[in-house]
């Protein structure tokens, strides 16, 4: 019965175990720095005691890690933890004696014996054991001096540093922290900027720590998240006081009761002012001699003193990590700088493009006066025949009694004319009706008060065809002409369905209103509709590879604007002017910063009729001409 309970103990405590393993296994990926290296450590207590195969591996980790992270520069460990190096090359100098690589063993608890002294009794006086043991191996005396100079001619400075210099990984999180914030999208640049110091730590580079950590700290405070901000600071003080690091302490402690202060008058500021309490302040690190500490770590190699040399080789490694860092940055720079060269350069040939199409619209639009002015000639010839026609009519009524032959005969020749005039005014039409809105084409026509200037509350819309010249760059004026029927004509088709009117093509894009010359009441829903209906009819026309894929960029806006016919008496054009105009175009422009495709004001959100169930999420932005800011809602 004993035995048996004592099995079923043995078995529960191996359970136990092996329970507790899997638990430290999973907390590994979610740990960094020196929080990692305890958890190692424990790990491998945990296998040693199991004799698992995986006590080796985790050895090795734990001993890189405490390689990059335990040093005199790195201001996150402290006096207290600088154990954990040495306990690092016990483990695995304690691994490898396990698996009889002696060499191996002696060379890591050879690095023990440096930095006896920081260990527990238990380990020093196992690690003595190991090494008597090992002389009775392989009868090899421990040599700490050799060893360290054997460690100098090996370290291979220029690698290690252009290993932490070109670190993928790093570089990579670091430029998406910095375009994320550029686009002031703050949320995802705090997330990659917590990536970077994470593998800072892992480095054990606490300088680039607390620089990033200020940093992260000081987006908090630009996002408006003032409290959160409040709150990195202090973690910041926390490691900082640490080290008695009194200077960064007290900046900090400063800002926090700057940022306390601004919470509690948030409430009363606008987000104008708001923006302007927002400081974030950079400090740049001076250039350190590195030359003069590598010749110094020669000197005092050729004098036997290996451990200073062996200082002196680490501060040689940080400054000389730092000079790689700069020159990177430096080089960044450059590139950044030539990509604003090409983006100038794409510039010049959009300019010289739109100027090309200018000439073409140009072109055009004499083409258009000169037919309007034969419309204008005909239309004068069929009403001075109809007066002579009615006088004609008037003399043969007269004449009606002496001559019915000729009365009838009359009747004959003004039924002829009226069916002329007929289709010469249908023809009018349709040809008055291709060059502007067919709305517009008949309120000239039918409007007795053809000068009447209006007020009316309409919607505009502005629509802009995205990256269009980049991809009629290298295509012929008729590949271009064609594309734009393609695109515009199944847009047209929509605009007017919707009760809209399409004001101005303007090669890449149009301007379309809705409630002018004719209003349905229901005008803000119209262009809603209309908008949403061109970006489906568009994807759905890539689905089905009748066009290339294409993303369009829209803007409508809400207002009082002046209408009416603006020129002299040879050339008039019906025109929409007023401030509501000028908005929508920049609500459209903005659809290019904000990485959307339609963008509505809140002018057009109240008047439509049937509203969204959840209100929008509007968003406030300054608009260039306009005092106010204007509320917009992204739909697309």
């Amino acid at each position: 019965m004993k035995v048996f309970l004592t099995l079923i103990s043995l078995a529960l405590s191996l359970s136990l175990a092996a329970q507790q393993r899997d638990s430290l296994e999973s907390v590994l990926s979610g740990q960094y720095g020196k929080e990692k290296l305890i958890t190692l450590h424990l790990l491998i207590e945990q296998l040693h005691n199991a004799n698992d195969k995986k006590e080796l591996k985790y050895a090795r980790e734990a001993n890189d890690l405490a390689e990059n992270i335990i040093h005199s520069n790195n201001r996150l460990i402290t006096k207290d933890e600088l154990h954990l190096k040495p306990v690092s090359h016990y483990y695995l100098g304690r691994a490898y004696f396990k698996r009889e690589q002696y060499a191996k063993a002696r060379e890591y608890l050879d690095k023990v014996l440096q930095d006896i002294d920081l260990i527990d009794n238990e380990k020093a006086g196992q690690t003595l054991i190991y090494l008597e043991e090992l002389e009775d191996k392989t009868g090899e005396r421990s040599a700490v001096g050799a060893f360290l100079k054997k460690s100098l001619d090996n370290m291979d400075i220029g690698g290690k540093v252009t290993s932490a210099t070109e670190n993928m990984g790093l570089s990579t999180t670091l430029k998406l922290a910095r375009y994320h914030e550029k686009n002031n999208n703050f949320i995802k640049a705090i997330e990659q900027y917590e990536k970077a110091i994470n593998l800072y730590k892992d480095q054990g580079d606490s300088e680039e720590v607390y620089f990033y950590m200020n940093h992260v700290a000081s987006l908090y405070e630009k996002s408006g998240q003032y409290q959160t901000a409040i709150n990195y600071y202090e973690k910041i003080n926390d490691q900082a006081g640490i080290k008695e690091d009194t200077l960064q302490v007290m900046m900090n402690k400063k800002r926090i009761a700057q940022l306390e202060t601004i919470e509690k008058e948030v409430s009363k500021l606008s987000p104008s002012a708001l923006d302007k309490k927002t400081n974030i302040t950079h400090f740049a690190s001076p250039e350190l001699p590195q030359d003069k500490f590598k010749r110094l770590a020669d000197q005092m190699e050729a004098q036997k003193d290996f451990k200073k040399s062996l200082e002196y080789y680490k501060e040689y490694v940080a400054l000389q990590r730092a000079y790689e860092k700069q020159q990177q940055e430096k080089e960044l720079a450059l590139l950044e700088q030539i990509n604003y060269n090409e983006n100038k350069e794409r510039e010049i040939k959009l300019l010289q493009q739109e100027k090309e199409i200018q000439r073409m619209r140009l072109s055009e639009n004499e083409a258009a006066m000169e037919q309007e002015a034969e419309f204008r000639n005909m239309l004068i010839i069929g009403a001075s025949l109809l007066a002579a026609l009615a006088i004609a009519l008037w003399l043969m009524y007269n004449m009606k009694r002496r001559n019915h032959s000729r009365l009838q005969s009359a009747y004959h020749d003004l039924e002829t004319t009226q069916n002329q005039l007929s289709e010469a005014e249908k023809k009018i039409r349709n040809l008055l009706g291709q060059q502007v809105s067919g709305a517009v084409a008949n309120a000239l026509i039918t409007t007795a008060e053809n000068d009447r200037i209006d007020k009316r509350f309409v919607c505009v819309m502005f629509l802009d065809i995205r990256n269009f010249t980049p991809f009629v760059e290298n295509k012929t004026p008729e590949e271009i002409i064609q594309f734009q029927n393609d695109v515009f004509g199944f847009m047209i088709d929509i605009i007017e369905q919707n009760n809209g009117v399409i004001n101005q093509l303007l090669g890449d894009g149009f301007m379309a209103t809705f409630g002018a010359p004719v209003s349905t009441e229901h005008d803000c829903d119209n262009a809603f509709e209309a908008a949403k209906s061109i970006i489906k009819e568009l994807e759905s026309r890539a689905a089905q590879n009748i066009l290339p894929p294409i993303r369009v960029g829209i803007g409508l806006h809400a207002g009082d604007v002046v209408v009416g016919n603006v020129g002299n008496a040879r050339r008039k054009q019906y025109s929409i002017t007023g401030n509501p105009v000028i908005t929508a175009a920049r609500i459209e422009q903005l659809t290019k910063e904000f990485g959307v495709q339609l963008l509505v004001s809140r002018e057009v959100y109240e008047n439509l009729t049937s509203k969204p169930d959840v209100l929008p999420d509007f968003k406030a932005v300054h608009i260039k001409g306009r005092f106010e800011p204007v509320e917009t809602w992204s739909v697309i």
